[in-house]
């Protein structure tokens, strides 16, 4: 059941930081749609691989993840992270204490998705919305929806 709350929370997060990149190149008159929520979330990352490339911005950009986890582009210059205190995900930083893309893995069954229940990440993102929105460590929880 944790591990459902954080690949929920992992999707959400890797969600509005790809909404973030995807809209720094936005031209004014354009609109972007997609619906996202946060919480902030740590975790160990291993047996990542990146590859270097260059968005429509012309920022640098790496390609990162595993065949487990899938992959995406982040700025060139994040840097992996490292939290001590758990394992198994892929995350990357800013270096500042509020940017941070987590990669998780889930599988149906790890999720606890009711039978007859649509199994994919925007689900997934509501199931760990809610529960962490019941957590009493959680100071901040945002969302946003736009179009891409």
């Amino acid at each position: 059941m944790k591990r459902s709350y954080l690949l929920g929370a992992v999707l959400v997060l890797t969600s509005l930081t790809l909404t973030s990149c995807a809209n720094s190149g936005q031209k004014p008159g354009q609109s972007s749609s997609s619906t996202s929520s946060s919480a902030q979330v740590k975790k160990n990352s291993s047996n990542s691989s990146y590859k270097k490339s260059k968005s429509k911005t012309n920022q640098e950009t790496k390609r990162v993840g595993s065949p487990e986890f899938g992959y995406i582009d982040i700025p060139s210059k994040w840097i992996k992270f490292f939290d001590a205190e758990v394992e198994g995900l892929i995350q990357y930083t800013d270096g500042s204490a509020y940017n941070i893309v987590t990669m998780n893995a889930v599988s149906k069954a790890e999720a606890e998705v009711a039978d007859g229940e649509t199994f994919n990440a925007e689900t997934i993102a509501q199931h760990v919305t809610y529960n962490w929105s019941q957590k009493d460590n959680i100071e901040k929880m945002w969302g946003s929806k736009s179009t891409v």
